[in-house]
């Protein structure tokens, strides 16, 4: 069985929560899109990418995204791919695996399909893959109290990816906020939720990564 964990790094959030991927002059633009395949069958990450795409000539990276994300406009410009490139690249892996995996996985699908529409590519969810949520999966896990606004009960928060990933290993990876490590640790928060093991002890490969991207 093959997974694709995929993560996205963009120009800003939407304009109105809930709003459909149809209505994409509401939404911000993919500057960064990262994906790993992995294959449970033979213990192999057989794809790793990490692609910076060029925005549209009237769009820039405002300062305040460029802080989180550390893309400027000027590495945009020179090292951005066309987005139909790397759409078609993204949607081959896609179309080999049956799990689609991500942290707050919904925002990434829905930014995903909003460029798809844009650029009139055939859309992430006419493949229909099942999705796997380690923000979701990980609220029962964690277990982190917050009040809620409303009730104000005490209830479990949804993590974030930093924090699953020290509830899972006591450990803090660096650089999140950049797509390609943000995959690298979704990747192994899901391998310890789905298989209670940690593939940095089982695959070299993957180790290796870790360690040279993430500093684990």
């Amino acid at each position: 069985m093959k997974f694709l964990v995929f993560d996205t790094e963009t120009t800003g959030l939407p304009k109105r929560k809930h709003a459909s991927p149809e209505e994409t002059y509401l939404f911000p633009y993919v500057v960064q899109l990262s994906w790993l395949v992995f294959d449970s069958g033979t213990n192999k990450v057989e794809a790793l990418k990490d692609k910076i795409i060029r925005l549209p000539n009237n769009i820039r990276i405002p300062q305040k995204t460029i802080d989180i994300h550390g893309i400027t406009n000027e590495r945009m410009l020179e090292e951005g791919e066309p987005i139909d490139t790397v759409l078609d690249s993204f949607m081959r892996d896609v179309s080999s695996c049956t799990y689609l995996i991500g942290h707050n996985i919904e925002f990434d699908k829905t930014m995903v399909e909003v460029e798809c529409i844009r650029n009139k590519h055939k859309r992430l969810s006419d493949y229909r893959k099942i999705s796997f949520c380690t923000m979701m999966r990980g609220r029962n896990e964690c277990r982190i109290e917050k009040e809620n606004p409303f009730t104000k009960k005490m209830e479990y928060k949804y993590p974030k990816l930093i924090e699953l990933h020290k509830h899972l290993f006591n450990a803090t990876p660096e650089n999140l906020h950049n797509s390609l490590i943000d995959v690298l640790v979704c990747f192994r928060c899901f391998y310890a939720l789905a298989y209670n093991s940690d593939p940095m002890e089982t695959n070299p490969q993957f180790a290796s990564y870790c360690k040279t991207f993430c500093g684990l």
